[in-house]
């Protein structure tokens, strides 16, 4: 068997995903949940900015980028053209 065996118990409790990570001379496991935007909105006693969900923020950044690419190709599509031009 590979791996760390965690007992029922634990992993009920914890959840079957971890991070390990050293710290002072020993390795610690780190949950990991199952979606850590809620998660975090759900350890924060600060008012929520946004209450959209993991998928709706990712589809948002997504199609910024997008947006934010396809400005970069205008932009080089005009600067190659007229260097072409200037041929």
């Amino acid at each position: 068997m590979d791996g760390i065996y965690l007992s029922k118990e634990i992993r009920e409790q914890y959840g079957d995903t971890f991070r390990i990570a050293p710290y002072r001379g020993e390795l610690k496991l780190i949950p990991i949940p199952d979606d850590p935007v809620d998660d975090l909105r759900d350890r924060t006693e600060t008012p929520r900015k946004t209450d959209k969900s993991t998928e709706e923020l990712e589809k948002q950044a997504r199609d910024h980028l997008e947006e934010k690419a396809s400005d970069w190709y205008a932009d080089t599509d005009f600067i190659f053209s007229t260097i072409k031009e200037d041929d």
